[in-house]
């Protein structure tokens, strides 16, 4: 029984030292290859870190197995304490395996749960980690560290989840005495006079995700719609298409060229 509890004990060891050896041996290789940007060399990092936490996981399990089951009845007691004191770590296992499955999101992807909003840096079984993102789309330098339970009690919101191009929708508030169709062409021609580089292309890409998604290929033209929050205000809801990592620099070039023409027309 000794000797058997021994060879586990050895055995375990070197599946660990073996791990350890292969991820110093990947990360030399990752740090000679050349990737296409950051972010795909990260999404490699995370995803090789991950498996490899699996596998070790996995053999000393088995290597464990028959030893874990002969006292598994003495234990019984001891593992529903453990559950009951540690089921919060265990929502967020269940909720990373989960979320490894589903794959609502990757490293490097922009999301939003909760109210908490940023780039995806790293994710694992226990937590997912955000360089955080304020509302004006700016990086405040903090980084937020998230409970992977939090992915099954709120929706995750993914801003990126389209490469290239998407849609984006934000609002120029007006008082009611204000010129509302002057206002509302001068914003229009703003936006069309900043998404014109690229809009072509935005068309194009929109109409492929659609058509192999069967869905109807939405008009991608900026456009101006209206919103009545109170009866004081007017909100005019500016929807253009953006490339997907430049929402928050388009949105600001929109809003300052439009302030920029109704001063010229003031």
């Amino acid at each position: 029984m000794q000797q058997e509890i021994i060879w586990r004990i050895v055995s375990t060891a070197l599946v660990i030292a073996v791990a350890v050896i292969v991820r110093l041996i990947f990360l030399r290789y990752v740090q000679r290859h050349n990737f296409p940007n950051a972010d795909a060399k990260r999404r490699v990092l995370v995803t090789t870190r991950n498996m490899l936490f699996l596998t070790v996981i996995l053999l000393v399990s088995i290597i464990w197995l028959s030893h874990i089951r002969d006292i598994a009845i003495s234990l019984a007691a001891i593992a529903v304490a453990l559950v009951i004191a540690t089921k919060e770590i265990l929502l967020c296992f269940l909720s990373g395996i989960i979320r490894g499955i589903t794959q609502p999101f990757r490293v490097s992807d922009r999301i939003e749960v909760n109210g908490l909003r940023g780039d995806v840096i790293d994710v694992n079984l226990i937590s997912t980690t955000l360089l955080e993102i304020s509302s004006t789309h700016q990086y405040t330098g903090r980084t937020v560290t998230l409970p992977n339970s939090l992915f099954m009690s709120y929706p995750v919101i993914n801003e990126t989840y389209l490469d290239e191009f998407m849609l984006h929708i934000f609002s120029i508030p007006l008082k009611r005495e204000e010129d509302l169709e002057k206002t509302e062409k001068i914003i229009l021609d703003a936006a069309n006079e900043v998404c014109t580089e690229y809009l072509e292309s935005a068309v194009k890409y929109m109409t492929e995700v659609s058509r192999s998604a069967g869905l109807e290929v939405p008009s991608v033209e900026p456009r101006v719609s209206i919103e009545f929050p109170d009866k004081e205000t007017i909100n005019l809801l500016v929807r253009v298409p953006v490339p997907s990592r430049r929402k928050g620099r388009i949105e600001q070039a929109i809003i300052r060229l439009y302030l920029t023409k109704l001063k010229e027309q003031s």
